[in-house]
């Protein structure tokens, strides 16, 4: 049955719940009507339902007329009157009951609001606030927890698509490489930038809402944390004597920072330096909220790696920058790699040649490119500020005495052979490859001292120990003659390839004692022949027992 087959039978429930239709119908896909939600030991409150006809999502539910109990706020409640009811996520819309499923949705609301107005969801609003602290935003790329010195930047975008914003950093130099990075136009402005802390969670005032004035802010703000508003006049109160025209004000609190512009009179309307020594005239100065939305390296990390340690801080050799490698390196750098005082270095003495194409991160544009070069122009535009470099030289000609982990992603065995000789007391080797013609991937972690290194691992492979199958898989090419011979596989294997090496590194970072050895199945004709371990080094092996 067709969605629009039951809107009959919706109107026919909702005309005995005592819902209208509305006399003016939108142009677009909804059906409004209007009617009253039942709360408990109240009169029925008026409100506007807006049904989709599609009933893809919930209806829309906003309050004719708020009772004087609920404003200026309160929780679950928009500006313009709007319910929240149902958060996205905790609900399943039944495409298949959507008549039950639209009453159910208004039971729902009803019992939401009358919640609200029994007062048992005001803690909810220190969770809402931003729901509530003005529509200008200011991008926050502060990476200090400790207060200091601030500069903020104004962008305008090029387009209408894009809104305005402040930028607001504590490193000029990085931010400046994410604002390159965007279309628009960037201005550094001259206003001073207070930074404050407090302890306590702000929530919206019940009284008046927003704060329009210095004076409704600190109130608010007494309210909250008394020694916040004392740090405020004083701070504005430098402002005002130091003739700038405007300031902002940055609190941080335990979970989130908020901000605030506070727009200053023209010089010559401004009381004279003798008149300044008091501080009623601050009162009236109009006050601009703002939503500060973090884009520093931290928070962006710490949502891709949630309760683990992440790559920041560290210095990482990747050797290969090839199908698995170009897949490694941006999963490596959305998990931290080349931020704070870390650095990703990208090795590769190869071109991208149009047979690479069709499993590699990189495209056309960089066709006939170093690969090292192209990957890490690649890499900089996903995070703008992480420090990488690119080494388009063979590793057995390049100097990394100082990497605090090397990870192998050529795939080629011999050249595993080297890095095992050259670094296996140094530092730890991460080995990913992909197992025969795309059948499985496999990660080896050798820490120095300790396991199997990837020539142990390889000798005893020959004599049938440690395999990743049970069945026998050969050597499989193909291509154009011996010039453009390689092994066939998808390059959603390379995906997975990369993404067992992202766990294994991680792991390591977080100082996880998990196995060394991993091996993942990717195609469902074979079996697996090893389960993950930690193997120990081959006895009189040439490249760790030396």
């Amino acid at each position: 049955m067709k969605a629009e087959d039951v809107i009959p039978e919706l109107l026919s429930h909702l005309q005995e719940k005592g819902f209208r239709r509305s006399m003016h119908q939108p142009s677009g896909g909804s059906l409004e009507l209007t009617g009253p939600l039942i709360v408990e030991g109240r009169e029925p409150i008026e409100c506007k339902l807006s049904v989709d006809r599609r009933f893809r999502v919930p209806p829309r539910i906003t309050l004719l007329s708020i009772p004087e109990s609920l404003q200026p706020v309160s929780p679950h409640l928009g500006p313009n009157g709007e319910l929240c009811y149902a958060a996205k996520g905790t609900y399943v819309v039944d495409i298949h009951n959507p008549v039950n499923q639209t009453l159910a949705f208004i039971s729902l609301a009803e019992k939401v609001l009358n919640s609200v107005l029994n007062g048992e969801m005001e803690a909810d609003l220190a969770e809402e606030f931003y729901s509530f602290w003005g529509s200008e935003l200011c991008f926050s790329d502060i990476e200090s927890s400790q207060t200091g010195k601030l500069q903020v930047f104004s962008h305008s975008p090029d387009d209408n698509h894009s809104r305005a914003a402040f930028i607001l950093t504590d490193d000029i130099e990085k931010t400046a490489r994410k604002l390159n990075s965007w279309s628009g136009r960037h201005e550094k402005i001259d206003a001073p930038v207070y930074s404050i802390s407090t302890r306590a969670e702000p929530r919206p005032s019940l009284k008046t809402w927003p704060p329009s004035t210095i004076s409704e802010l600190l109130i608010w703000q007494r309210t909250l944390d008394g020694n916040v508003s004392a740090k405020i006049l004083k701070r504005l109160r430098e402002a005002y004597q130091s003739e700038a025209r405007a300031c902002l004000f940055v609190i941080s609190s335990p979970r989130f920072r908020y901000g605030f512009l506070v727009t200053m009179p023209d010089s010559s309307d401004r009381k004279s330096p003798r008149d300044r020594t008091g501080i009623k005239h601050l009162y009236s100065l109009k006050v601009l909220p703002i939503a500060l939305i973090r884009i520093d390296d931290t928070y962006l990390i710490e949502r891709n790696t949630p309760d683990t340690q992440s790559l920041a801080n560290l210095d990482i050799a990747v050797v290969g920058c090839g199908t698995i490698g170009g897949f490694f390196a941006e999963l490596a750098v959305k998990a931290g790699a080349g931020t704070g005082t870390g650095r990703l270095s990208l090795v590769d003495p190869e071109i991208l040649e149009p047979s690479n194409l069709g499993r590699h991160r990189l495209g056309f544009a960089d066709l006939f490119q170093s690969k090292a070069k192209a990957l890490q122009g690649e890499l900089e535009r996903v995070m703008p500020s992480a420090s990488i470099r690119a080494i388009p030289n063979d590793i057995r000609d390049v100097e990394l005495e100082k990497a605090d982990i090397i990870v192998d992603l050529t795939g080629d065995e011999s050249l595993g052979y080297w890095i095992a000789d050259r670094f296996q007391d140094k530092c730890p080797i991460l080995s990913v490859w992909v197992e025969g013609p795309g059948i499985a991937t496999r990660t080896l972690l050798k820490r120095p001292g300790k396991g199997a290194c990837f020539r142990c691992l390889c000798d005893v492979n020959r004599e049938g120990y440690l395999k990743s199958v049970e069945e026998d898989f050969g050597e499989v090419f193909a291509g154009h003659g011996c010039e453009g011979l390689y092994v066939p596989f998808p390059a959603t294997v390379s995906i997975q390839a990369a993404c067992l090496g992202i766990e294994a590194i991680t792991d390591w970072a977080d100082a996880s004692l998990l196995p060394s050895l991993r091996t993942r199945i990717t195609n469902p004709g074979y079996t697996k022949s090893t389960n993950d371990c930690s193997p120990i080094h081959k006895e009189n092996c040439p490249a760790c027992c030396t």
